[in-house]
């Protein structure tokens, strides 16, 4: 019984994360509006009463991906933040680590920034749910702070540049199919614009300018 009972419990994590999967490809492609449950179910290869089973509606699966892609992001930074002091080549590798992340799952960058164009409702709906998903952005945006009044980075309003920079990383993850737009495909150009490695050597360059200008060693608590 016991056996069974453990085979069951794979069996439902497994279903839930392929629900997961094709969910967030369906959000991403049509957005929360235009998602279909049934194309979900299709492509999760389960009955579509199985994903109202395991979420509920259609809104509660949204969250439930935008969930387990705040899960995946904090769990990339938690070591660097948790530790007593933050070098300047570890907040960049903190960063790329990020970026790249979002360049894996470029399904969740887009329905991320989707939710934030429609008013951040799921944003808000994950926040009262699990509020400890957000409070590694507070520790960052208080690290920027307290490295501020020391004098070792520039002063910066910490809120504003950890947010704009959270939202570059994920625009630039979804932009790079709009770079024949600024330039045409096979140009010298256009090879630098859809390179994600020269993308990251510009960031770190234009941070460096900005925030670390005066910086010569570590970020320290």
């Amino acid at each position: 019984m016991a056996k069974r009972s453990k085979k069951n419990a794979r069996d439902l994590n497994r279903t839930r994360q392929n629900i997961l999967d094709a969910a967030a490809k369906e959000f991403a492609e049509h957005g929360l509006s235009g998602a279909r449950v049934d194309v979900i179910s299709a492509r999760a290869r389960v009955n579509k009463a199985m994903i109202y089973y395991v979420f509920g509606g259609k809104e509660d699966l949204h969250l439930a991906v935008l969930e387990s892609l705040f899960e995946e992001k904090t769990k990339n930074l938690d070591n660097y933040i948790l530790a007593p002091n933050l070098s300047r080549q570890e907040f960049f590798v903190m960063l790329n680590n990020y970026f790249e992340a979002f360049l894996e799952r470029k399904d969740y960058a887009r329905i991320l920034l989707s939710d934030i164009a429609t008013g951040g409702k799921a944003l808000h709906r994950l926040y009262k749910k699990r509020p400890e998903l957000f409070k590694i952005f507070r520790q960052i945006s208080q690290l920027i702070n307290e490295s501020t009044s020391r004098g070792l980075i520039r002063k910066i309003d910490a809120d504003k540049g950890l947010t704009l920079i959270i939202l570059l990383i994920a625009v630039l993850a979804c932009a790079f199919p709009l770079t024949d737009l600024v330039r045409p495909k096979g140009s010298v150009e256009y090879k630098n614009l859809s390179n994600p490695e020269k993308w990251k050597i510009f960031l770190a360059e234009l941070l460096e300018r900005i925030i670390f200008a005066r910086s010569p060693g570590k970020i320290e608590r």
